[in-house]
């Protein structure tokens, strides 16, 4: 069976210091919470603002994107034509650039 305290039963110390800490613990409350709420306030806009930049982020670098893959297709499509007019002089530029390319390679290793 488990000893309860006697309620008639004068402080101790020890009861005293306990008592006090409660009562400091309540008064620092009072203070400590607008400090927390203001803390979370701002928390919760910096996560804010940096789940904009990183959505503005995002649209950009998809409008990169969507730009590199235009000018993708037109390149190949000015070099498919470039080939079907000129296919020796596409085919000498071929072999002279895989030349160089052999070259650099050997000097390089």
């Amino acid at each position: 069976m488990m000893n309860t305290p006697d309620k008639s039963a004068p402080l101790t110390k020890s009861d005293g210091a306990t008592a006090s800490a409660a009562k400091s613990k309540e008064a620092s409350g009072a203070s400590i919470n607008p400090t927390v709420a203001h803390l979370t306030q701002n928390t919760h806009e910096v996560v804010d603002k940096l789940a904009e930049a990183a959505n503005s982020t995002a649209s950009t670098f998809n409008e990169k994107g969507r730009d590199l893959k235009e000018a993708r297709v037109t390149y190949l499509k000015k070099l498919r034509t470039h080939i079907n007019h000129n296919p020796v002089g596409s085919i000498a530029l071929a072999v002279v650039i895989g030349f160089f390319i052999s070259w650099l390679l050997i000097l390089i290793f």
